[in-house]
C-alpha cells in the first residue's frame, strides 16, 4: 500500500524534483508487529537532512498519522514490514534551481519484510556470505549521513553480483 500526499495511489508527476533530480530524502523503517522501530531516531535523521538540503519536511504528526493508517491497513497475519518515507522536492521548475515556495511531496509505502525468519535465523548464527564491491562511493560532506534519493553509487554497487547466497556488498571510499 502506498500513499502519496496523504492519498492512497501509487501515481506521481512526471515533473516531481525527485524524479527529475534526486532532490528528496528518505527513510526506511523496520516495522514489528505494527510498531515502527527507531522512530524519533528515523525522523530526526529526515529532519537533519532537510536542514542540510533547505527541504521542508512533512510535520512529523502527520507523518506519524499516515504511518499509522498503512500499518493498520496491513495483513495482521505479517510480523514484520517495511515503511518507506520518501520526501521530494514537490513538482514544477525547469534546471536545477528550486523555488523557495515549493510544496514537497511525501511519499510513504509499506512492504512486507524482504526476509523469512528462518533466514534472519540463519544469518545470525551461520553469518552471511559478503561481495566486496569495485564501485566506490564519492565523497561529498554535504550528503555525508543523509539519505538523498540519488543513490546511483549503491544501484551501480548492488548490480555486481547476481548470486543468491551473496546477501550484501561491502562499499569502500575511494
Amino acid at each position: 500500500m502506498m500513499l502519496i500526499n496523504g492519498v492512497e495511489t501509487d501515481q506521481i508527476t512526471a515533473i516531481d524534483r525527485g524524479l527529475q533530480y534526486g532532490d528528496g530524502l528518505f527513510e526506511t523503517i523496520a516495522v514489528v508487529d505494527g510498531e515502527p522501530e527507531f522512530w524519533q531516531q528515523h525522523l530526526q535523521r529526515l529532519q537533519q537532512g532537510g536542514e542540510r538540503l533547505a527541504l521542508s519536511i512533512p510535520d512529523a504528526v502527520l507523518l506519524q498519522q499516515e504511518s499509522e493508517q498503512l500499518i493498520a491497513a496491513a495483513d495482521a497475519n505479517i510480523h514484520r514490514w517495511v515503511l518507506k518515507i520518501t520526501v521530494t522536492r514537490g513538482s514544477g521548475g525547469r534546471g536545477y534551481r528550486y523555488s523557495e515556495a515549493q510544496t514537497p511531496t511525501r511519499i510513504l509505502s509499506l512492504s512486507p519484510w524482504p526476509y523469512s525468519e528462518q533466514q534472519q535465523s540463519e544469518a545470525v548464527t551461520q553469518g552471511v556470505m559478503l561481495h566486496i564491491c569495485n564501485t566506490r562511493l564519492g565523497e561529498n560532506p554535504t550528503l555525508a549521513g543523509i539519505k538523498h534519493l540519488n543513490r546511483l553509487e549503491q544501484v551501480l554497487a548492488r548490480n555486481e553480483w547476481s548470486d543468491p547466497a551473496i546477501a550484501e556488498g561491502v562499499v569502500m571510499n575511494p
